[in-house]
């Protein structure tokens, strides 16, 4: 509307109104519309309403026509003196409203076309707004356009003509917006900004940027209960003072009752607890601030009912943001009369200075929300109580058990800032860290730092020495991570000291990396199954390590789901995110694995989790090596590479190398792909077991390829799981010779599941056919070399799919009379409705060059529309090769 309204200002003025709450976007839409005015050549003036200007006679109007004063000796005598007394310009009888806007009327009309952006007008002057008034009537037949902008859901004024409210936006499109706007927020946060920001706009744009700024500054702020990434609210000074005109023209008494009920949360917002605050607060009576409240137009307030409704979430966050640290004490010193169940948080909320009986009784209090599971809570009071401590020894104690509670619970910056303070407190020459400062310091530099040698150098021995109490299992599980990520025999070693029994989950995770593998899968399933489904525990944590060393997450997913991130702490529940979109790269998910990682590590790195951004990062890199995508991975290099070496991260660094391997194969370069797996080490992984083999194969190393297949056998990785055994089985097709090659690829297709891996499938496919067309069997080659195309131009893997429509060329010149091999990858695409830009950045090709390909395809396959490519290809596949008719219903 505010588009069409300038699009017609040369012929018809007019005036519209933008009518909304703080924050729905009023200042964002007369931005939106100065920018079209200006490119469209209009001039634009500008007004914004204050509240110290609402008494100043014609304020607002001498905002609007300061920038064409210059022009007002020009206008006839009697409407000059009208206007130049009006704006204090001359000395003189005050002239009326009318007088005025009919110079000013003249004076923007001699300037036209112009356009008045009016913002905040429910604290323009009452006198600027008659003279508004008297304009608007007048507008239609000249080149001026008014555009207001009021917080007031007023009524309308008269002759206006278009009026436009700007209720909340609907979740679906909050949720959408806030998505564009801020694709890095992790799930819990933005769940907790679209409660937070009820629709509000503005609040969708800034909280995420508040709360990024917040955690760099105050990383304290990623410990709140409600989402992990938010304490309270971080406003920042725009959001935080939406609403201060209503709060301050509030009564102390009522204001005093809205802070409570905004700081003591539901339990505080009941009719009668906020009677009963009022009755102890006795200022002004209950009726009275009833009212007071009702009118303030902040909240609703049923004396008699539900008790308090504020009108937007915004406000309790405000109402804290706007008090000083005196007016929060005095609140919570009423909280803690009228709730007796809460009472020690909110004493020692308004508590001042140190008082050791009641951090004792917070303490206390601490340690009973722990044993409920509300770790992020519990280390928020254990860490007060550490400041209410007089005795050093006792702060530097609590300190460090808030340390530990906040680590376990996910809150790894609350705990490094914990674990800092407890460094800080300690007197020089104190002794070797205790087993939960030691657990706390290895948890933050491993999760925060990516620096798994604390966990390495620290945990063995609080574990060997018995000094875990009941961090035993919380330890195992970092240092299970730790061996993981490292390959240090010393975390191996204690990890095997401790976990003694073969059908614990610390066992089975130990096997599930290092064997003997015979009996862990389904040793797995059975233990994933006894895990209590209504806490979170260190079981599900060393169970998912052990699903993720066998390959086998997708399997146990569901299982897990419902005893891991149980809580919204970021830290894990992005290290269950990244597992996952490495299993959903294995799986042939490619674009999903891809998206969620680059989202993760991008996250990952405003919230400084060092080891969640290297993770996200190298899930990237899988999806990048097998699409051949050499750039983004040499662009990963400093972190995967150069870093992961640096932090003695070995799994993620050889990782690194043999996707490199994986790289080169897929562009053919064999002798480079050889190089590469030099630089891997030793060590072998039954993920890069094909690639290693192929690599030998393919440069003509063929005792080198068999050795790696006797190592697998030898070490029994086949049996380990499905996806052990398919890997194993390709690598061996790969690596056969004579009529056994053509076995043992028959072999792979038969393998239960094989569909379930389509990368490693069609790469199968491909090395079949290559035999098959060096062996005389050119129509069999042309099947298999058809399947391999179809899979790799759907994952995307382009330097693959073109070795398969080359090998195809080959075995079949005329494999499709109407398609040649580049046009069959386009169709395919097309056929699995991809646009012409996606199909472009699938093939490196321009949207243009794919369309004026679809123009040749379009009559070679006898149709006229892309809704057709599908149909027409399922048609001239050979029979073999089709899928299958749906059933008839």
């Amino acid at each position: 509307m505010i588009r069409a309204t300038l699009a017609d200002i040369i012929t018809t003025g007019t005036s519209l109104l933008l009518r909304g709450a703080p924050g729905m976007g009023r200042t964002a839409l007369l931005r939106e519309a100065e920018t079209t005015a200006l490119a469209a050549g209009l001039r634009v003036l500008r007004m914004t309403g204050a509240a110290a200007e609402a008494e100043l006679p014609y304020a607002a109007l001498h905002q609007v026509l300061w920038p064409l004063l210059d022009a007002t000796p020009g206008l006839p005598s009697g409407q000059r003196d009208a206007l130049e007394t009006a704006l204090g310009l001359r000395d003189g009888t005050p002239p009326s409203p009318a007088a005025v806007a009919d110079a000013t009327l003249v004076l923007l009309t001699r300037h036209g076309p112009v356009v008045v952006l009016q913002d905040d007008l429910q604290w323009a002057d009452p006198a600027s707004r008659a003279v508004f008034g008297e304009l608007r009537p007048q507008l239609a037949p000249l080149p001026v356009v008014l555009i207001g902008a009021t917080r007031h859901l007023e009524a309308v004024p008269p002759a206006l003509d278009d009026v436009i409210d700007l209720p909340p936006l609907p979740d679906d499109e909050a949720e959408r917006l806030l998505r564009t706007l801020h694709p890095w927020l992790p799930e819990g946060a933005r769940d907790r900004v679209l409660r937070a920001s009820g629709g509000a706009p503005l609040a969708l744009r800034e909280l995420p940027e508040q709360i990024r700024r917040a955690t760099t500054d105050h990383p304290a702020y990623l410990a709140s209960p409600g989402t992990g990434l938010l304490d309270e609210l971080p406003l920042g000074e725009r959001l935080g003072r939406l609403y201060e005109e209503q709060v301050r023209a509030l009564p102390e008494a009522p204001r005093r009752l809205l802070l409570a009920a905004a700081l003591g949360g539901p339990p505080a917002q009941r009719a009668d607890t906020l009677r009963d605050m009022a009755t102890r607060d006795t200022r002004a009576p209950w009726p009275r601030i009833v009212d007071d409240v009702t009118a303030s137009g902040l909240a609703h307030l049923d004396a008699a009912g539900d008790g308090l409704d504020f009108r937007h979430p915004l406000i309790p966050a405000g109402l804290i943001h706007l008090a000083t640290p005196a007016e929060r004490r005095a609140a919570h010193r009423l909280l803690a009369d009228a709730l007796p169940a809460a009472s020690i948080v909110h004493r020692a909320a308004a508590a001042v200075g140190t008082d050791a009986e009641l951090a004792d009784q917070l303490q206390q209090e601490a340690d009973r929300t722990a044993g409920q599971g509300e770790g992020a809570a519990a280390a928020r009071m254990m860490a007060r109580a550490a400041g209410l401590s007089p005795d050093p020894a006792d702060r530097i104690a609590r300190l460090v058990a808030a340390a530990v509670l906040a680590a376990i619970g996910g809150r790894l910056n609350l705990a490094a800032d914990l674990v800092a303070d407890a460094a800080t407190e300690a007197l020089p020459g104190r002794p070797e860290p205790a087993a939960p400062y030691a657990f706390a310091v290895a948890c933050t530099r491993l999760q925060l730092h990516g620096d798994p040698m604390p966990t390495v150098e620290l945990l063995p021995g609080s574990l060997d020495e018995g000094r875990a109490a009941g961090l035993r299992d919380a330890m195992l599980v970092l240092l299970l991570l730790a061996a993981v990520l490292t390959g240090d025999q010393r975390a191996w070693a204690a990890v095997e000291r401790h976990a003694t029994d073969p059908g614990e989950p610390a066992a089975l995770c130990l096997r599930a990396w290092t064997g003997p593998y015979r009996g862990v899968h389904e040793g797995l399933a059975r233990a994933v199954g006894r895990l209590p489904r209504d806490r979170e525990t260190a079981a599900a944590w060393m169970l998912l390590w052990a699903a993720v060393g066998l390959d086998a997450v997708g399997g146990e997913r569901d299982a897990l789901d419902g005893s891991l991130a149980r809580g919204h702490a970021y830290a894990p529940r992005a290290l269950v995110d990244s597992v996952r979109a490495h299993d959903a790269f294995l799986h042939g998910r490619w674009e999903e694995a891809l998206t969620v990682s680059r989202a993760g590590a991008e996250t990952s790195a405003v919230y400084r989790h060092a080891l969640n951004e290297t993770l996200f990062l190298l899930n990237t890199a899988e999806v990048h090596a097998a699409r051949g995508d050499l750039t983004a991975l040499t662009a990963l290099e400093p972190v995967l590479g150069n870093r992961a070496r640096e932090r003695h991260l070995r799994f993620v660094a050889e990782r690194f190398e043999a996707l490199k391997v994986l790289a080169a194969l897929g562009h053919g370069r064999a002798e480079d792909a050889w190089q590469h797996t030099r630089a891997i080490g030793p060590a072998w992984s039954h993920l890069s077991l094909v690639d290693r083999v192929q690599a030998a194969v393919d440069t003509g190393r063929h005792a080198e390829a068999r050795g790696r297949l006797r190592a697998a056998r030898a070490a029994g990785v086949a049996d380990a799981s499905p996806h052990h055994a398919f890997q194993v089985a390709v690598a061996e097709a790969l690596a056969a010779k004579d009529v056994e090659a053509d076995e043992r690829h028959l072999a792979v297709y038969a393998l239960p599941g094989a569909g379930s891996w389509p990368f490693p499938l069609a790469r199968t496919h491909l090395s079949h056919a290559k035999w098959l067309r060096r062996n005389g069997r050119p129509e069999q080659a042309a099947t298999h070399l058809r399947d391999a195309l179809r899979s790799f131009t759907r994952l995307g893997a382009t330097p693959w799919a073109e070795q398969a429509a080359r090998e195809l060329d080959l075995v079949s010149p005329r494999h499709d009379p109407r398609l040649s091999a580049q046009e069959l990858r386009i169709a395919e695409l097309a056929a699995q409705g991809l646009t012409n830009r996606q199909i472009g950045a699938r093939l490196g090709l321009s949207p243009r060059t794919i369309g004026a390909h679809l123009y040749r395809i379009y009559p070679k396959l006898g149709i006229t529309t892309r809704a057709g490519v599908a149909r027409a290809l399922q048609e001239c596949r050979p029979p073999e090769a089709r899928a299958p008719e749906p059933p008839a219903r």
